[in-house]
């Protein structure tokens, strides 16, 4: 990921879950929109880096770690998700 991006996500996947939330509420809807897609971007990249170093190598804790990582991230992807179809619905419905 370029650094221009991962400087972007990187305060957002380290904060615990509540702090998470109430930073996802703050934001504009410009901004949250970016950054979910940011996020879907991210998740779909680890996810093939995931299954190309698979294949690759046989190290298991390699592979650990990086399922762990792709899971954390998918875990702050899931909040944005949630938060944007939120705020879309309440939009809708208005």
């Amino acid at each position: 990921m370029r650094n221009k991006v991962a400087a972007r996500l990187k305060p957002f996947l380290e904060m615990n879950p509540e702090e998470l939330g109430q930073e996802i509420a703050k934001l504009s809807p410009q901004d949250l929109g970016e950054l979910r897609d940011l996020f879907n971007t991210f998740v779909k990249e680890l996810d093939e880096k995931v299954l190309n170093r698979s294949k690759e190598v046989t190290n298991e804790r390699i592979l650990v770690m990086m399922g762990e990582q792709l899971a954390s991230v998918k875990t702050v992807q899931k909040q944005f998700n949630l938060a944007f179809n939120k705020r879309h619905l309440n939009k809708v419905h208005r």
